[in-house]
């Protein structure tokens, strides 16, 4: 039996069709679905403040006793990631540390962190700048031999992975 067009539809259709977007709730998700958004947003944080540490290492341990002209744009990354985070640690709030938060903090931290990446997309441009500053750098550095043996030398770890190449790839990785 067909429905007439003069039928009112039921609440479930109205609903859908008069709800924006932005309104569903948290609940419409499974708990294992709030527990995974819990853990990305606490991963996002983790990952952006280790990326943070590792650009500082890098600017202040081997760019600026070396004084290379990567140290501008390097810097200027580091600027806007250090705000990239505060932001989004203001933007988390407790969802970001903690597992057990209500619905409606892990609601307004997505919309908060949403928003925080929409508002600063344009800032990440600083990533092609980066990206141009190492090519440059990386064809100089086959012909100036003694930056690569000053850079080594201030690797105080010895570790790999806290040496400057492996520094200087991570903005490029992202």
């Amino acid at each position: 039996m067909s429905r007439s067009a003069y039928e009112k539809p039921s609440r479930r259709a109205e609903y859908r069709h008069t709800t924006p977007i932005g309104a569903i709730s948290v609940s419409h998700f499974g708990e294992g679905a709030e527990e995974q958004l819990l853990k990305t947003i606490s991963e996002l944080v983790s990952t952006e403040e280790n990326f943070v540490r590792d650009v500082q290492k890098l600017v202040n341990q081997y760019l600026k006793p070396t004084n290379l002209p990567l140290l501008e744009t390097a810097d200027r990354l580091l600027r806007i990631q250090t705000s990239f985070l505060l932001s989004l640690l203001d933007a988390a709030g407790d969802v970001a540390r903690s597992f057990t938060v209500s619905q409606q903090q892990l609601r307004d931290s997505l919309i908060r962190i949403s928003a925080l990446f929409v508002n600063k997309c344009s800032k990440f441009k600083v990533y092609s700048d980066y990206s141009a500053a190492y090519l440059r750098f990386q064809q100089n550095k086959k012909e100036l031999n003694d930056i690569v043996i000053r850079l080594d030398k201030l690797n105080i770890s010895g570790e790999q992975s806290e040496s400057a190449q492996s520094l200087l790839i991570k903005p490029i990785q992202r």
